[in-house]
C-alpha cells in the first residue's frame, strides 16, 4: 500500500486554484524495484511524469524524489525517522506502525494478490515442500515471504512451525539475496519479478508458488512440472487466493 506521513496527506486534497496562485511542492517516495507488482507501476509513473501532471492539475508544481530501497526495512525507518514523505510496502509493516499509533495515513492500494515463489537451484534434488525436512531455506523473516512458507508448511505438511520438520529459517532482508539463493541456503521463498529475473539469469528454479499452484521443478503426488493445484491449499483460510494473500 502507499502510505503517506500526517502532514503529506495535505497534497492530495483536490482544489480548484487560479494560474496566478500555483505553489510549489516537494516529495519523496520509497519504491522496491523488482519487488513486486508496484515495480512497473511506480516506474511508469516515473517514466510518464504522472504525479508532477496531476499535481499541476491542482495547482501545483511538484518535484518527485524517487528513492530506490532494496526492501521495506530501510523504507520504513527513513518513514518513521521523517526523511520519507510516501513509501509502499506489504500489510505486516502497516499493521505494526498501526499498533505503534504511528501518524500515518493510508493513501491507496497498491496492488493486488503477490505470487511468492518457493525457489531452489537447477538440479536440486528439493522437488516439492517435504524436501524441505532438514535443510536450510532463506525467507524474510518478519515479513509476507516467511507467512507464506509458514501457510505452505502448515497446508501441505500439517504445522506452520519450521522447526518441526528440522527447518532452519535464515533471514534474507532483499529479495535479491534471496534471489541469489547464497551457498550454505538450499531453497528460498522469492517474489515473482525477482524470481523471474533470477530464472532468465542464474536458472533459479520454481518447485510452488503461494497461489496453491506448482512450479516448473516440481515432482511430487500433484504431479510434475507446472501447473498442477496443490491438495492442501483448499484447506487455507485464504483459498481460493491461496495459500496467503
Amino acid at each position: 500500500m502507499f502510505l503517506a506521513g500526517a502532514a503529506t496527506g495535505a497534497l492530495a486534497m483536490p482544489a480548484i486554484v487560479r494560474a496566478q496562485d500555483r505553489k510549489t511542492a516537494k516529495v519523496s517516495i520509497g519504491r522496491q524495484p523488482y519487488a513486486a507488482g508496484n515495480s512497473p507501476l511506480t516506474q511508469r509513473m516515473i517514466n510518464e511524469k504522472m504525479l508532477e501532471k496531476a499535481a499541476s492539475e491542482l495547482g501545483y508544481d511538484l518535484t518527485v524524489d524517487w528513492r530506490d530501497y532494496p526492501s521495506a526495512l530501510p523504507m520504513v525507518e527513513a518513514f518513521v525517522s521523517g526523511d520519507l514523505d510516501i513509501g509502499m510496502w506489504g500489510n505486516t509493516p502497516i499493521v505494526r506502525l498501526l499498533s505503534q499509533a504511528q501518524p500515518i495515513n493510508i493513501l491507496t492500494v497498491g496492488e493486488g494478490h503477490m505470487r511468492m515463489v518457493l525457489a531452489t537451484r537447477k538440479g536440486s534434488p528439493i522437488r516439492n515442500i517435504g524436501d524441505l525436512k532438514g535443510k536450510t531455506v532463506g525467507a524474510l523473516v518478519g515479513g509476507d515471504p516467511y507467512n507464506a512458507l509458514s501457510q505452505m508448511l502448515l497446508q501441505e505438511l500439517g504445522d506452520a512451525d519450521p522447526r518441526a520438520f528440522n527447518i532452519n529459517i535464515v533471514n534474507t532482508p532483499t529479495q535479491a539475496v534471496a534471489a541469489s539463493l547464497p551457498e550454505g541456503m538450499d531453497a528460498s521463498v522469492v517474489i515473482y519479478p525477482a524470481f523471474l529475473k533470477a530464472n532468465a539469469e542464474t536458472g533459479l528454479t520454481g518447485i510452488m508458488n503461494s497461489f496453491g499452484y506448482t512450479e516448473a521443478g516440481y515432482s511430487g503426488p500433484a504431479g510434475e512440472g507446472e501447473g498442477h493445484l496443490l491438495p492442501g491449499v483448499k484447506k487455507s483460510k485464504f483459498y481460493p487466493d491461496g495459500y496467503y494473500l
